[in-house]
């Protein structure tokens, strides 16, 4: 695939993930409150479809570097979203699950009848 058309997908891509940001916000109080960016929402949805992800598995299934899903998830972390673990089956690997908030955040999409399973982001 040539640059500028990967380019132009993942403009398209970010424009979606915008669109359906706006379109959840008002149905989910909590990701509504707390304005979230959009990479943080993608995390969000991520774990909320599958927890026990690994900084890795953000990175690759979001495109980004390890560093760049660090640094994102810090701002999860410190609104109790999500919890950092240490992979019990590889100590070097840090795994994500879900924190006290993002439990809530879980319930509003089981609430909403949103299909987690069908949420389907770039990866």
């Amino acid at each position: 695939m040539a640059y500028e058309e990967y380019k132009d997908i993942m403009h398209s891509t970010i424009k979606s993930l915008e669109s359906i940001s706006r379109n959840l916000q008002p149905k989910l109080p909590l990701l509504q409150n707390l304005q979230l960016t959009t990479r943080q929402e993608a995390m969000m949805m991520r774990l909320v479809q599958d927890e026990n992800v690994s900084i890795s598995n953000l990175a690759y299934y979001l495109n980004i570097s390890k560093s760049a899903v660090s640094q994102a998830l810090n701002r999860l972390e410190k609104e109790e979203l999500l919890i950092r673990l240490v992979n019990e089956e590889n100590r070097r690997e840090m795994i994500i699950k879900l924190g006290p908030q993002g439990e809530k955040l879980q319930e509003e999409f089981r609430l909403l009848k949103i299909p987690l399973s069908g949420i389907i982001l770039p990866g």
